[in-house]
């Protein structure tokens, strides 16, 4: 009966330890891809006491200014995608949106199409992309990080999208610190008084109204961003920011200043969608597949230790008596 017993317990070791390595190997490289089926979301940076040039009047206004992004993933555009991005990438629409929240008024817009690498969260190569700043749709260049960082995110360099550059910068490890309660990798990069290309027809004015002909315009940054490692995603984004003209006549005319951070409500909701796919990464990935092996183990050495100590045994659960070798000299 313990021989029995052992086959039995040898049999649902391995089937755990089979178990656990799938969940490892199997399960958990599907878990880490951003879904197909992912909700549409929105975050929001509040910056109080910004700052912007009414493009009416030329005068500074002075509010609190919010930066709403919303994500709309693309499921059919996605399904679609053949070749080498089927299975690998997704879609998404971007909107994104600076306003005074005092006034209403809207300062700028605009509207962007990206592939992402479902993997790593970064662009994929896809010549669908297309960005849309109120002049109609263009080729979009966008490249690297903007929206999450890779699953198992690192303590390394990423490269990261600053759409006001039109390039990657290298956002940088800080520190390990603790946001909405969990551990969060901190990542920042600076870019002082660097010349970007601006709209056309604003800079003709600026150059006729208070370069004296001629100047170009400014953007510095300095931008933070609290990334949770297991999932990439991020638990906060601050970023304080300043884009002025500076004439050739030695004037400069601020355009744009403000400290942003996300909102309270941004925060709250991110940290509650961060938690749960967190956990669940987690417990595919480490918890499950280390519980299941270390208990698979045991059960195996369990089994094996019932059958190879237990002996054969005799219906009557007796060990079978040993037969008699014949000495010499005996007779039948």
């Amino acid at each position: 009966m313990k021989r029995v017993l052992g086959i039995v317990v040898l049999g649902v070791g391995v089937a755990v330890a089979v178990f656990a390595a799938c969940l490892r190997f199997y399960v958990t490289p599907i878990a880490t891809n951003i879904p197909y089926d992912l909700d549409e979301s929105i975050s929001v940076a509040e910056a109080p006491n910004g700052k912007y040039i009414n493009t009416t009047n030329g005068q500074i206004e002075t509010g609190t200014l919010r930066s709403s992004t919303w994500v709309v993933p693309q499921p059919v555009l996605t399904k679609d995608l053949t070749g080498d991005l089927a299975g690998d990438v997704v879609i998404w629409d971007v909107y994104s949106q600076l306003e005074d929240v005092s006034s209403g008024k809207v300062i700028t817009a605009d509207s962007e199409e990206i592939a992402l690498d479902r993997k790593s969260g970064a662009a994929a190569d896809w010549d669908g992309a297309w960005i849309d700043s109120g002049d109609g749709q263009q080729d979009n260049p966008y490249e690297g990080h903007s929206y999450k960082l890779p699953f198992n995110a690192e303590k390394k360099s990423y490269p990261y999208w600053d759409g006001t550059l039109g390039r990657t910068v290298d956002i940088e490890f800080q520190s390990v610190e603790q946001v909405s309660g969990m551990e969060a990798y901190k990542y920042a990069y600076t870019v002082t008084n660097e010349q970007i290309d601006y709209d056309p027809e604003s800079v003709r004015l600026l150059r006729t109204f208070f370069g004296g002909g001629s100047g170009d315009v400014y953007y510095s940054v300095t931008r933070t961003i609290w990334v949770e490692p297991v999932t990439g995603q991020f638990l906060n984004v601050t970023q304080s920011l300043n884009v002025e003209f500076k004439g050739g006549n030695g004037t400069t005319k601020l355009l744009l200043a403000g400290d942003f951070e996300y909102t309270q409500a941004t925060k709250a909701s991110s940290a509650s969608s961060i938690e749960n796919n967190r956990s669940l990464l987690l417990l595919v990935s480490m918890y499950l597949p280390i519980g299941g092996g270390a208990g698979g183990l045991v059960l195996i050495i369990g089994g094996v230790l019932l059958i190879v100590l237990t002996g054969r045994k005799d219906p009557s659960g007796e060990a079978e008596p040993k037969a008699e070798v014949p000495t010499a000299g005996a007779t039948a």
